[in-house]
Formats: structure tokens, sequence, C-alpha cells
């Protein structure tokens, strides 16, 4: 196996998100790109990555492969690369190690790191089989604003559909925040399949997700009554993550 990305800053963003849910994540290697499907230690967060083999600039592999990374390593590696740094991702799979160059495209400096992965089947983890009935659609940087906003006030966050609106509103001590949205101003689109609903999310990841959204996407989000929440994200320069984040009852 080996990858070149030419701009190892577009990893790194993916990367850095992936890390907020677990420790190790299952990756898979293959003609299509790399995959993953990580469900946190509590269960209450799966994360979906997908990086088709088209975005990056080698992608050369003999077989198929997965493992286990520990990701928080491999996110600390990867917060090391500077803006002129080539990435370059190989696979010792006899020794179980994962190789991590850097090359810097200025000066010519080449940096090494060596990870220890797992060598295993991924066993893959079907999405939750549940009818969110209410979806909207929002530029990823209108959403980025809100959830920056409701990081500032509390640990919660309530997302409540009523009046054709989505209300997304939190409070903590001595503070409240709340911010309607309808379709046109800012949503791109709203549909519902009931009159009312509402639920309560953490606010740490999804505003952590929220930051590493390319602003000029288009994000996805469907949520029910007491019903995960599953938001899409697309990256630049072609990746995506979806969540489902359970709610707190």
């Amino acid at each position: 196996m080996k990858i070149i990305l030419n701009d190892a800053s577009d990893l790194k963003d993916i990367i850095d998100v992936l890390a907020k849910v677990a420790e190790e994540v299952p990756l898979t290697i293959s003609e299509k790109g790399i995959s993953s499907k990580t469900l946190s230690e509590d269960k209450t967060t799966m994360s979906i990555l997908e990086i088709p083999s088209e975005i990056f600039n080698e992608f050369e592999l003999e077989e198929n492969i997965s493992f286990r990374v520990k990701i928080r390593d491999f996110n600390k590696i990867l917060k090391r690369a500077t803006k002129n740094d080539v990435l370059e991702l190989s696979l010792e799979k006899d020794k179980g190690i994962l190789k991590i160059v850097f090359k810097n495209s200025k000066n010519g400096a080449i940096r090494s790191f060596d990870l220890q992965v797992s060598i295993e089947n991924v066993e893959d983890i079907g999405e939750p089989k549940v009818d969110l009935p209410i979806e909207f659609e929002i530029l990823a940087g209108d959403l980025k604003d809100i959830l920056d906003d409701v990081s500032k006030v509390g640990e919660e966050v309530e997302f409540e559909y009523k009046n054709s609106s989505i209300v997304i509103k939190s409070e903590g001590q001595g503070r409240a925040y709340i911010a309607t949205l309808t379709e046109g101003n800012p949503l791109i689109l709203l549909k519902s399949s009931v009159s009312e609903a509402s639920s309560k999310y953490g606010v740490e990841l999804l505003s952590s997700v929220a930051k590493k959204m390319d602003s000029n996407t288009t994000t996805k989000v469907a949520f029910g009554s007491q019903l995960p929440i599953k938001i899409q994200v697309q990256f630049t320069p072609g990746g995506s993550l979806t969540y489902w984040v359970a709610p707190r009852i």
C-alpha cells in the first residue's frame, strides 16, 4: 500500500474530527478509497467516514486491507504536518506498522513516523434503522456559526421543529441562546412528516464537527423526538463524514 496526498492538511482535518469519537478506529483501504465505521465506547455516537481514492495524488494498493489504529495517536502525528508537507502513507503488513512520512515540498525535509496498528478483518457495523421525520439542509458555514454560539452557552443543545421552523436553543447558567431557521432563511430545504418534535444532544461533539466543515458546502441534518440526530458533512476536497448522535434523555 502506498498513498500520497500533496496537501497533508486535507486529511488532518478529517482525522481530527474522527478522534473525537473513539480511541481506536477501524480503517478499511480498498480500491474505492479509505472508509471507516466507528461506534463510540459508550455507544452514543457512530461515525461513518468515506474518502474516495480519487482525491489522492497516488493510490497504490495490492489488496484490500483492514486494520485498527489508535486514532488519537494518528491524529497527533498528522497535526505535526505543515502547510508545505506532502503526506505519504504505507503499510508494513507483516510488522503491523503504518508508516507516515511528511516531505516538505519547499525545503525537501523528510520526517517519518511509525504507528503500530492491528491487522484484522473489520466487522461491518450497520447504521441505525430508524426513520427520522424531520430533515433540513443548510450551508455548513451557517450551521457552524450557530453551533459555535451554542457551545458558549451550555452543554446541551435542543433541536425543535414547530410552525414550519427549526428552532435551535440552549441554556446555561445565567445565559440562553435561540435561533429560528426557516426554509430560505437560511435553510436550503426543510421537510417534515410530523407537526412538532424536539430532542436534546450534547454540544461538544456537534461543535467539534462543525468547526471542520467546509463553509460553502451543504450539510444535511435529520432528527426526531427522542431520536438520534444524523449529520452528513462534506470535507474538502471530497471526503465525507456521517454522524449519528444519540439524544440526551
